[in-house]
């Protein structure tokens, strides 16, 4: 399947998972280029970064049983949207703390 798709379905797991039995959870923000000449890059990146998650997911190897939740950041073909997705990422960390 689409990657961004199984990581948005491995996250309403990791959020129901939290809702239902708090178990905890950590939030990594994945970076990466999802349109323009070089979406097949993000593409790519973004398989590998499902593949990661959903394997620490389901053996539960961080402690306590932590989960981690992964959010697409995509900074497109131009460079200078990348300050603009770095901007949003560093006001995301500061309104949730997971």
């Amino acid at each position: 399947g689409d990657a961004e798709s199984l990581i948005y379905l491995e996250d309403q797991n990791v959020l129901n998972k939290h809702a239902t039995s708090n178990t905890p959870y950590i939030t990594i923000v994945v970076g990466t280029l999802m349109t323009g000449d070089n979406a097949s890059v993000g593409h790519d990146d973004l398989q590998g970064a499902y593949v990661a998650q959903k394997e620490f997911n389901d053996s539960s190897q961080l402690a306590g049983g932590t989960q981690v939740r992964l959010l697409i950041a995509n900074s497109g073909n131009n460079k200078l949207y990348a300050t603009t997705v770095a901007q949003q990422i560093v006001l995301l960390a500061k309104s949730d703390s997971t």
